[in-house]
């Protein structure tokens, strides 16, 4: 269980880093986690959904600290009396 999530944090670093896992990539990872290519294939697969469900999450996360920063904004006006 350890070598997979190893294998899926060093592909989401490629990832991150280069942005695809070329078939060099996928000979190195073969051999030093003592895999097969299908198998290096499944966990890059894995670590794209993970590395898009991210970048979701950081996308409703920044909407959401803007409308709140607009909410805000807007109570300080209605404070300062300027409905």
């Amino acid at each position: 269980m350890k070598g997979k999530i190893e294998r899926q944090e060093v592909i989401q670093q490629i990832l991150r880093t280069y942005g695809a896992v070329d078939r060099l990539d996928v000979v190195c990872l073969t051999v030093r986690f003592h895999v097969g290519p299908e198998v290096i294939a499944e966990d890059i697969r894995r670590a794209e959904q993970a590395l898009q469900q991210q970048a979701v999450a950081q996308q409703r996360e920044a909407l959401a600290r803007e409308e709140r920063q607009a909410e805000l904004a807007r109570a300080r006006q209605i404070l300062r009396g300027g409905a």
